[in-house]
């Protein structure tokens, strides 16, 4: 963690964790790692094919503090699960929530390119970036375990022009590690919606995600996500639907791909994919 030049209080955290009873470096515990995990699809296809996987989600307890990285037992616990994966072998799936940071939201967020953070006098804004600046802490904590990470956000996203991720990057390439980026259509990979979809991560093998384009007539997605409607001075808005936040849970085709690729990564241990 000293190599990756790790802010100190991300390494005091991990040293109390050490400490606590009845926690034990005993690593090996899991081959995969799926946080913000939803309905939970990659951790349960990872099991079925024989990989040790847990997932973590804030709906998955009726106290909301345990699973949310934003509060302190969130993010221990989430931290402490990555301590107990696989050294050099975990893999962790980062579906960090998009909400705020989607083009649907620029007029509540003011979010843009210049001003990513936001208006943070908003409750949700700060929350937000709260939530991604602890993403890159847990990033750093899966590179100490010499694990691959994997990032995925709608392309309209701005999550990379977070002030932390704007550091880590500058980082990154200090210390000439490589990680890469890649789009692709969700609609090639069996979803519902066409859905453009960025993903990060420090393996190469994302490249194999571009199917190439997208066919006119698959453009359209089987089911309707925005509403379109005139303002009162006439003019054309949109805004999201109910059905909108049922494209956040991954198609089972790329959720398949997603688990056959960190397969691949798990039986090679080849971070670059070389």
């Amino acid at each position: 963690m000293f190599a990756l030049r790790c802010p100190k209080v991300l390494i005091t955290i991990v040293l109390l964790i050490s400490w606590l009873e009845p926690f034990e470096f005993q690593g090996g515990q899991w081959d995969m790692v799926d946080l913000f995990a939803g309905v939970a699809r990659i951790s349960r296809l990872g099991r079925a094919h024989g990989k040790k996987c847990a997932a973590m989600d804030i709906g998955y307890h009726e106290n909301r503090r345990v699973f949310d990285i934003n509060e302190e037992p969130g993010f221990v616990l989430a931290v402490m699960t990555i301590l107990e994966g696989t050294y050099e072998e975990v893999f962790a799936c980062l579906g960090v929530c998009c909400s705020s940071w989607v083009s649907t939201s620029r007029g509540s967020t003011h979010r843009s390119w210049i001003l990513p953070m936001g208006w943070q006098g908003y409750q949700t804004v700060e929350a937000a970036n709260k939530m991604v600046s602890r993403t890159v802490l847990i990033v750093m904590v899966i590179l100490a375990m010499r694990g691959v990470w994997l990032l995925e956000q709608p392309s309209s996203s701005l999550i990379m022009r977070h002030d932390r991720f704007v550091e880590f990057q500058d980082l990154m390439q200090a210390l000439q590690m490589r990680f890469f980026r890649q789009s692709f259509w969700m609609r090639a990979l069996g979803h519902q919606t066409a859905k453009r979809t960025l993903l990060w991560s420090n393996t190469a093998w994302l490249v194999d995600f571009d199917l190439g384009r997208l066919a006119r007539d698959k453009l359209r997605g089987e089911v309707q996500t925005t509403d379109r409607y005139k303002s009162r001075d006439g003019r054309s808005r949109w805004k999201g639907n109910k059905n909108l936040k049922s494209t956040q849970t991954l198609g089972w085709a790329l959720t398949t791909f997603v688990c056959a690729r960190a397969r691949i990564f798990l039986c090679s241990n080849d971070v670059n994919g070389s």
